[in-house]
């Protein structure tokens, strides 16, 4: 049977994955994280970090025989989403003066 999945770390990052049935433990400083990694489900087998959350564990994330970890990757306010640069598709299928 495969392990559970827990997704750690500020709640707006990481509330959407309880709609893929991952447990989400919501946690915003250091101390809660902790908390949070302290008391994992037995069985947890990945774990989801935010970057915050990854920096406020430090090495502790890295125990030889704990769960496989992810750092969910975040974007910047204003960098461009890989695929959606610019509005390529915007008007498109619509037809303009000069096509008619």
């Amino acid at each position: 049977m495969l392990g559970g999945i827990v997704a750690l770390g500020e709640p707006a990052t990481v509330r959407g994955f309880a709609l893929a049935g991952v447990r989400v433990l919501p946690a915003v400083t250091a101390e809660e994280v902790g908390r949070a990694w302290a008391a994992l489900p037995a069985g947890t087998a990945v774990v989801l970090l935010t970057g915050a959350a990854s920096e406020a564990l430090g090495a502790a994330a890295a125990a030889p025989h704990g769960p496989l970890i992810a750092v969910i990757p975040t974007q910047s306010r204003g960098e461009a989403t890989p695929g959606r640069q610019g509005d390529s598709l915007r008007g498109a299928g619509r037809r303009t003066e000069e096509s008619r």
